[in-house]
């Protein structure tokens, strides 16, 4: 994987632990959900980011202008936040995410 090897770095909110285990806890299997949960947060060349007061803020902008949704947002400001300590490569990435955010935001799921 391309991630692994060091060719990538990749970062993500930790909001990602409040949604990445629910179906392994709905199925039963909480100690899947953890072991999901302690893969994540020791991939290689992966950053968890916990979310700031920076962050929130940034995220409470992005809902502002561009009418996303709260998860979205929290992504994306992560991604916005750490670009601007980071090489232009993560901004590049950042403006990908907010691309998805904003799609993700134009389809129907229903959950906020």
């Amino acid at each position: 994987m391309r991630n692994e090897s060091g060719e990538l770095q990749g970062l993500m909110a930790n909001l990602v632990f409040v949604k990445l285990p629910v179906p392994l806890y709905r199925s039963g299997n909480p100690q899947a959900a953890v072991g999901l949960s302690n893969r994540s947060i020791n991939f290689r060349n992966m950053e968890v980011i916990a979310l700031t007061t920076e962050i929130g803020m940034e995220a409470a902008r992005l809902r502002a202008d561009h009418g996303l949704r709260t998860p979205d947002a929290i992504h994306g400001a992560t991604h916005l936040s750490a670009t601007s300590l980071t090489d232009s490569g993560l901004a590049q990435s950042a403006g990908h995410v907010l691309q998805v955010c904003f799609h993700a935001q134009m389809s129907p799921r229903g959950d906020n």
